[in-house]
């Protein structure tokens, strides 16, 4: 029973700290610097080579640890078929706007896994996740507790109650 009242007394300060990086998240945007990614390109359906950008390092708290910061539109998270790259390319105010997007769809994402996260092992460890089919393409999901990600040690915060996922 203490394990979830634990996750329960985070609950409060977290969604602070989720409202600071959501309001600030814009202006961490307009800091990035490039570097060269390797990995799986959902948007081109296969692995390649590109340049991406990361927040600069002092702002590292706002981003993402495992995903580049432009991810909102390399991850085709946005679902807009209607765009090409070229687009993308040629208006900095677009990629300025699907960063944000990134950023407040996963708000203090590493600032959360570096001072709220739990060891594998730990006592307090819990985690409940459902996917609840809506329809033929979508899903309600709960994801609360202590999830563990893919290539990491330590176990994230999860509050999501409820969302839709395609």
């Amino acid at each position: 029973m203490a394990k979830y009242l634990v996750w329960i007394l985070l609950l409060i300060p977290l969604m602070m700290i989720d409202v600071v990086f959501r309001i600030l998240s814009p202006f961490a945007c307009m800091f990035i610097d490039h570097f060269s990614y390797t990995g799986y390109i959902k948007r081109l359906g296969k692995k390649a080579t590109l340049p991406r950008v990361r927040l600069k390092n002092w702002l590292t708290w706002f981003d993402t640890m495992d995903a580049p910061t432009d991810e909102y539109w390399y991850g085709a998270y946005n679902k807009a078929e209607y765009m090409l790259q070229s687009d993308y390319d040629s208006h900095a105010d677009l990629r300025w706007w699907f960063r944000v997007k990134w950023l407040q769809r996963n708000s203090g994402y590493t600032f959360i896994y570096k001072f709220i996260s739990l060891s594998k092992d730990s006592k307090w460890a819990w985690h409940y996740e459902n996917y609840t089919p809506i329809n033929a393409h979508y899903h309600w999901n709960i994801n609360i507790g202590w999830k563990p990600h893919s290539g990491f040690d330590k176990l994230s915060y999860a509050g999501r109650f409820f969302g839709i996922k395609k």
